[in-house]
């Protein structure tokens, strides 16, 4: 078997990858102290007010449907549904 890397072997059916213990992330994490924001599903509701939000906006913003109170802020209802996604990510219980 010739060794071709550190994870990457060839022998006789082939090349064979090998994964290291611990991903290079996680080390660099440990050394410089980060990681520590912990990411997780949103809520149901929260995802689907986004997708609610996220959709009025585009369909506003191609004309399939019209609203004059909201057409110009078509793009701020998609932001507005990203951060809440974001924030449903990161926050737990949103």
């Amino acid at each position: 078997m010739t060794k071709l890397s550190n994870l990457v072997t060839f022998g006789k059916k082939g090349f064979v990858v090998t994964q290291q213990e611990e991903p290079l992330q996680k080390n660099y994490l440990k050394k410089k102290g980060g990681g520590s924001v912990k990411m997780r599903a949103p809520k149901s509701s929260t995802w689907l007010i986004s997708v609610i939000l996220a959709v009025l906006g585009i369909l506003l913003h191609l004309g399939s449907i019209r609203i004059t109170m909201l057409a110009p802020y078509n793009f701020w209802l998609v932001s507005a549904a990203f951060i809440l996604l974001a924030l449903g990510s990161i926050i737990k219980g949103l």
